[in-house]
């Protein structure tokens, strides 16, 4: 039975007068429990969390879900067909777990490895740089303001261990908890994208219809055109940005084993990955590459391995990143480097990975917005849509 959403709102002034009255309600108690609200917030939020991690996982898997689905739809055995979704998020998630099985077997025992020997190594370090800040400080000059023999004295790793609190470890043990906590919620989430992308087309008609009740047709589709758009700059965005860093990863674990450095594949992962932030990302990771390579190999190796991540972080600037980006964000790197400060210093890491395609998002929307009120102005009020636009909206 179809709904007539103006209809049922003329017809319901009861309805209108319960929530009115129920809103009173509910800010005079907000106002006036403020602490215990934020308190059932905080909860509420945390037992979202799982289905926000399920959310982005559907996300990210929906569009090779989708393309596999076609697929299956057209196979000659009628009992692929008819199952069609089911086998495509079967082999997507096999994929993907497989994938990810991959990089944990591989990184691992590598970090654990790298561990180990840096803690063998600790005290060699140590000794290596208390001999190189006595012999600054034997040099003269500005050093001899500083009376550093006495602050390195009592320097030892035994003293270091022997000063160690016990009572540290409790915020070290709670971030184990909250590890612990992290991956299961990602593990729950996982269950939950698979429900997501199988009952995707229920879930989509379920919000269409209850945004039926309060929003016109006209506004529906105007929100659908723009989430499709806004879908497709970020999808575009991330995926890039992974194949971009998992290509550098490659390139990286490659040339750092033809160089010798310790953990090669753990050393390349780490520095591909930060790829996936613009700009800063290559710098950090660089920095930790070549430090981590300085106290395991010495600097000459270290010299070596900064030259050669320069060079392949040259080939992905100008070869491989625009190949595969190519300019979809329309963003000057003056404003890449806003959104990516603006996000990191309001939102922390998340701010980080979401900044720059959420501005991109926003640019989108005030560019039409401007048209949409230049076409106004000429006496065209059209809302500016993917089809009104035409192939001007590929060019902005």
């Amino acid at each position: 039975m179809k709904i007539d959403r103006k209809t049922f709102w003329r017809n319901s002034w009861w309805l209108k007068l319960f929530l009115v009255a129920v809103a009173v309600v509910a800010v005079y108690k907000a106002f006036d429990n403020l602490g215990m609200l934020f308190g059932w917030i905080g909860v509420f939020f945390k037992l979202l969390t799982p289905f926000v991690a399920g959310f982005v996982f559907a996300y990210l898997l929906h569009k090779p879900v989708y393309l596999l689905e076609r697929r299956f739809s057209r196979s000659r055995r009628e009992f692929v067909a008819n199952r069609s979704l089911a086998f495509s998020v079967f082999v997507v998630y096999a994929v993907f777990l497989l994938f990810l099985a991959l990089i944990l077997i591989v990184l691992i025992p590598a970090l654990v490895q790298s561990v180990i020997r840096f803690v063998e190594k600790a005290p060699d370090y140590l000794n290596e740089l208390k001999n190189f800040a006595l012999s600054l400080y034997e040099q003269g000059g500005i050093f001899q303001m500083i009376n550093i023999p006495a602050l390195l004295e009592g320097w030892s790793a035994d003293n270091l261990i022997q000063n160690i609190d016990l009572s540290d470890l409790q915020p070290y043990a709670q971030g184990v908890m909250d590890v612990t906590s992290t991956v299961g919620n990602i593990c729950f989430g996982v269950i939950i994208s698979v429900y997501m992308l199988l009952e995707r087309k229920s879930l989509l008609s379920v919000l269409h219809n209850f945004m039926a009740l309060f929003i016109s047709r006209e506004k529906i589709q105007l929100m659908r055109d723009y989430s499709g758009r806004v879908n497709a700059i970020v999808y575009h965005y991330f995926f890039g940005q992974f194949l971009d860093s998992l290509l550098v990863s490659i390139l990286s674990s490659i040339a750092l084993a033809i160089i010798g450095v310790p953990s090669p594949m753990a050393m390349g992962f780490l520095f591909g990955m930060f790829n996936l932030i613009p700009y800063f990302g290559p710098i950090i990771s660089g920095v930790l590459v070549v430090g981590l390579t300085f106290l395991s190999s010495g600097w000459v190796v270290a010299l070596t391995t900064a030259i050669t991540l320069l060079i392949i972080q040259q080939i992905d600037a100008n070869i491989i990143n625009p190949r595969i980006l190519g300019n979809q964000l329309g963003m000057s790197p003056f404003w890449v480097i806003c959104a990516l400060t603006l996000g990191g210093g309001i939102f922390g890491l998340w701010g980080i990975l979401l900044g720059v395609p959420f501005a991109a998002v926003i640019r989108q929307i005030v560019r039409d917005f401007y048209l949409y009120r230049h076409r106004k102005h000429k006496g065209d009020p059209t809302p500016v849509t993917e089809a009104s636009v035409g192939g001007s909206a590929k060019n902005r």
